[in-house]
């Protein structure tokens, strides 16, 4: 979304937003990429936050993916299974 010939154009929002939203709608995940000669670039890393709370799953430059941290992070084992090893060491205690 940008010039990718010469990296030194960053789309504008609104077209980058339709671009993502009409990409979306194939039902696939959707890395958008910023095309920015440097991604470090403030309007491109600013695109990308756009696109990530749009619903890309990662933003890039061509070169790199950055995921927008869009999934669920997974809770630890310990932390899903509480209370049955709550019970278990209830129940294993002699009486």
């Amino acid at each position: 979304m940008g010039d990718h010939l010469t990296g030194d154009y960053v789309a504008d929002q609104g077209l980058a937003l339709s671009m993502l939203r009409e990409a979306m709608k194939l039902g696939l995940p959707v890395v958008a990429n910023e095309y920015a000669l440097f991604s470090e670039d403030p309007k491109a890393k600013a695109l990308g936050d756009a696109l990530c709370a749009a619903g890309a799953v990662g933003t890039g430059n061509g070169r790199t993916v950055t995921f927008c941290g869009q999934r669920e992070k997974r809770e630890s084992w310990t932390k899903r299974h509480q209370s049955e090893l709550l019970r278990l060491r209830l129940h294993s205690v002699p009486m």
